[in-house]
């Protein structure tokens, strides 16, 4: 089972050319807490009116955490959006929260992501070193390896990309030492487009897409994302295209994906049939 494991979004916030004092600034970032009760009901429903001061991620210059629920949020007066990062263990709250609210936090991804982490963990004895034998896409030339007392991590594709993967698996004594993670890491565009097939198609679904862009060659790699996926459709492929084909693939698809799968529409075939092809 794939699971979300980092995402990262931004929010406007009220912006001024001049600097604003504590308490104006402060206000601005509390109305972005408030729109996000109307973007991520089901989240906001386990936070916590009281944000703690923690260390901003770059370039950001302020950050406050959620204690309840561990999602971050970053600001900085000279900018006109705020960062909201979900970490491991915020992505693991969401997971306990269920699946409405990790829906609400792809469908915005979808719209303004910059990271998107997705995880898999596999049983397995083979070592990392067996993997990157075995090799990739010959299309990737970036990799590296790191061996420490705490475990292996293999890096392939370079982190400055869209997207690149972290394999790694603990030594033992550790809890996890069982098992071989691989984590794709995609940023902007590709965040964003992966967030919509997580968001339509299930995380697990977006994670087979990813991997088929790196085509695995391990035989354990190769069995743990069988199966039918979804090509990934980004801004920069989007533009070559009709705009009408776009809107239809951004906008109406996944609403369409969404009606069938809570039974709105109980036959899919049937409804374009009578309401899109008319008498074609």
């Amino acid at each position: 089972m794939a699971i979300i494991d980092w995402v990262a979004f931004t929010l406007p916030i009220a912006h001024s050319e001049k600097q604003p004092g504590e308490h104006a600034f402060m206000q601005r970032v509390i109305a972005v807490v408030a729109n996000m009760q109307d973007l991520f009901p089901t989240v906001m429903q386990y936070a916590t009116d009281d944000l703690t001061v923690c260390t901003p991620q770059r370039p950001y210059r302020r950050a406050w955490t959620c204690p309840a629920t561990g999602w971050r949020i970053n600001a900085d007066w000279k900018r006109k959006e705020v960062l909201i990062v979900f970490n491991g263990s915020a992505c693991e709250m969401l997971r306990k929260m269920g699946g409405d609210a990790l829906n609400e936090v792809l469908k915005q991804t979808a719209e303004t992501g910059t990271r998107l982490d997705i995880a898999t963990d596999i049983p397995t004895t083979e070592l990392i070193k067996g993997i990157e034998a075995a090799g990739w896409s010959k299309r990737i030339k970036s990799t590296s390896f790191i061996s420490s007392t705490k475990g292996d991590t293999l890096y392939i594709g370079s982190r400055s990309s869209g997207v690149f993967a972290r394999v790694y698996r603990y030594s033992p004594p550790h809890p996890r030492s069982h098992l071989m993670r691989v984590e794709h890491e995609m940023k902007k565009q590709q965040a964003r487009a992966v967030a919509t097939l997580a968001w339509v198609h299930g995380v697990d679904e977006a994670q087979r897409s990813v991997a088929a862009k790196f085509a695995y060659k391990h035989p354990v790699l190769v069995k743990a994302f069988s199966g039918n996926s979804h090509p990934i459709v980004t801004e920069r492929h989007e533009r070559t295209m009709a705009a009408t084909e776009v809107w239809l693939m951004t906008q109406c698809a996944p609403a369409f994906q969404r009606l069938v799968r809570e039974g709105v529409i109980s036959d899919p075939a049937e409804w374009i049939k009578r309401y899109m092809l008319g008498d074609l």
